[in-house]
């Protein structure tokens, strides 16, 4: 009798020995680094492939800053240059990129997503409510949105994120239960509190990108998110932007990604996964920024 009253407990046993196994499997399976990829306005769909080649987009190289000629020379670096109908010299940047070991974020046939240099980019911060270095995590973002839009020629504007309150900044900080959507054309970084959700066990920072396919296949970025943990200011100390292991070559990282390029496989490279003591902005790192400021609209 008590036997036959257990026998409705086996179909419950066995859906949670299949949930259990689902989850080990996924658990596998999403063992990535988080610098994640979506197509926010065509497709809510999420990508989490770092697709590592550069393309080419007949929109591209629109310069927007004057290039050295050791940029020129990366960017060149097949040697091979194309007369166009005007007469002048165009360089072949994609090849050389490629061969430097450096990488965009995401790549279709078309070219890689970057934002369009007609435009200007909002960057604003929120501040978790319960963090209280407002005045250096507000300063480390301004400082590196100044080095991004020189480095880029991308027109950027910085402001704090006005949905809470503050008794120095007043509706200065936010709730990061949730976190919120950039805006179009807008990058939105987010400080956290150490152990976020947001972040996993191992990072201090990541990066995403929302991009969009227009009508002639150029993949477009239109907005991105940048997560950053308050355990940066534990790790690190403040320091030059670009070079070194501090806080604003951390934050800067991860600003790279949000303009569209990934990482590095130089180890000297700041923008290479780990960052080291010895990292700095290689010539190829300034060559990948310089052109992901050149896609026209």
């Amino acid at each position: 009798m008590k036997l036959r009253r257990l026998f409705w407990l086996f179909p419950l046993l066995l859906a949670v020995l299949v949930i259990v196994a689902i989850q080990e499997e996924l658990s596998k399976n999403n063992n990535y680094q988080r610098i994640e990829i979506s197509n926010y306005d065509t497709d809510p769909t999420l990508s989490r492939e770092e697709r590592n080649l550069w393309s080419e987009n007949p929109r591209d190289e629109n310069w927007q800053v004057h290039r050295s000629p050791e940029i020129n020379e990366v960017l060149n670096y097949s040697k091979q240059k194309t007369v166009t109908t005007s007469n002048t010299t165009s360089i072949n940047p994609y090849t050389g990129l490629n061969a430097n070991g450096v990488t965009p974020m995401f790549s279709t046939e078309n070219g890689v997503a970057l934002w369009s240099n007609c435009h200007e980019i909002k960057v604003s911060t929120g501040i978790d409510f319960f963090l209280t270095q407002v005045e250096e995590m507000y300063d480390v973002i301004d400082g590196v949105t100044e080095v991004i839009s020189a480095y880029t020629g991308l027109v950027m504007t910085h402001s704090l994120r006005t949905t809470g309150n503050h008794p120095v900044y007043g509706p200065s900080l936010i709730s990061t239960v949730n976190l919120p959507t950039p805006e179009k054309n807008s990058i939105l970084a987010v400080w956290v509190k150490a152990n976020s959700p947001h972040l996993s066990s191992d990072e201090l920072g990541s990066a995403e990108i929302w991009h969009k396919i227009e009508a002639d296949g150029t993949p477009t970025i239109t907005r991105a998110r940048i997560v950053l943990s308050e355990e940066l200011f534990q790790e690190y100390g403040l320091g030059l932007i670009g070079r070194g292991s501090n806080i604003e070559t951390a934050v800067l990282h991860e600003f790279v990604h949000a303009v569209g390029v990934g990482h590095s496989t130089n180890k000297n490279s700041f923008m290479h996964i780990d960052l080291a003591d010895e990292s700095f902005m290689t010539i190829s790192d300034l060559a990948a920024l310089i052109f992901a400021g050149s896609r026209s609209c």
